[in-house]
């Protein structure tokens, strides 16, 4: 008798473990999911909102005039007597003398002299009137 009421207690422990513990673990689980998923939503719209704040930045392009074209879509430039070193990955065609508006170290688009000159008298006015 002793070895069929051993048997059956473990039959019976089996089964309120099979039981209880998924009743026991299931709102635990569901607590950290939704507790991690929410995390997860807010650290991703900051990111999103962080971008989204960037695409929608208004930022001004400077004309920069080319001076050299180096291996790599390296391009050697100068504005207003300074000299850098901006890419030139979207406008592999440009040559020494042509002109181009730059944003954030990289040449967007290739413009013609006077666009560029009158960019440029524009700006100076524009700092001019800021400055007093």
């Amino acid at each position: 008798m002793r070895s069929e009421k051993g048997v059956i207690m473990e039959w019976q422990i089996i089964l309120a473990l099979v039981l209880v513990v998924p009743i026991v673990l299931f709102p635990v689980v569901l607590i950290w999911y939704l507790n991690v998923a929410g995390v997860y939503a807010i650290l991703r719209e900051r990111v999103l909102r962080r971008i989204g704040a960037q695409q929608n930045s208004a930022t001004a392009t400077v004309p920069y005039r080319i001076l050299e074209v180096k291996e790599g879509f390296i391009g050697i430039v100068e504005v207003a007597g300074v000299r850098g070193e901006i890419s030139l990955k979207l406008l592999p065609d440009v040559k020494p003398g042509d002109y181009v508006l730059c944003n954030y170290g990289h040449a967007i688009a290739k413009i013609e002299e006077h666009e560029a000159l009158e960019l440029t008298k524009l700006y100076r006015e524009t700092v001019k009137a800021v400055t007093g």
